[in-house]
């Protein structure tokens, strides 16, 4: 089974022969088993040369590339990995009608708040405090269906993270401080974790 490589630290990919190498002060030069890999997940400063990117290409290894702060900036992807243009109109078209947007929007917010309430329900069962917040998040998620607009559908994802994210010094029972959501970059190691988290997400 083909696997992901995440790449934290500097150094440069490239080619040799039939392998790709990762050469770096830390690790010094190290082969990477293309036959084994799916994806390249790139948190470090790397250079690669288009004869690295070509042979990446011919083993359909699609390359993730993230910015100083950890957070995503885009993928190459081979050629045959590429969203086809049919899919790329039907986007467009329902990203230029506003009742399909909100529509789509609303599902999205929906699905993604549900997974916060099924979190936070669990650790509401083994921890005292957190019933206030699941009925808090309860009463806000009624309000994802009544949203007319993508701004007022954006509150209220707001007000349900913040919900969210204001339990989380209960749940890790004070072992980190976290008091607010914070970004670009983040202050400290949960701040951290939901970056990564939400670059993971967005590939």
């Amino acid at each position: 089974m083909k696997r992901s490589i995440y790449i934290n630290t500097n150094g440069r990919l490239s080619r040799k022969d039939n392998t790709i190498y990762l050469e770096s002060e830390t690790y010094g030069k190290k082969p990477i088993p293309v036959n084994n890999v799916q994806e390249l997940f790139l948190f470090g400063e790397i250079d690669l040369n288009t004869k690295a990117i070509n042979f990446l290409a011919q083993n359909n290894i699609t390359v993730h590339i993230f910015n100083y702060y950890g957070y995503y900036t885009g993928s190459f992807y081979p050629r045959e990995h590429l969203p086809s243009g049919f899919l790329l109109v039907k986007q467009v078209e329902k990203y230029k009608e506003e009742h399909e947007r909100l529509k789509i929007a609303k599902e999205i917010i929906n699905g993604a708040s549900h997974n916060i309430l099924k979190n936070l329900k669990y650790y509401a069962n083994r921890k005292e405090g957190l019933d206030e917040y699941v009925e808090r998040i309860e009463n806000e998620r009624k309000n994802i269906k009544d949203a007319k607009t993508i701004n007022e559908l954006m509150g209220v994802e707001g007000r349900i993270r913040n919900i969210y994210y204001s339990t989380f010094e209960t749940i890790i029972e004070g072992k980190f401080e976290f008091k607010n959501r914070t970004m670009n970059p983040p202050d400290n190691p949960i701040n951290a974790l939901i970056s990564f988290g939400n670059s993971m997400m967005y590939l």
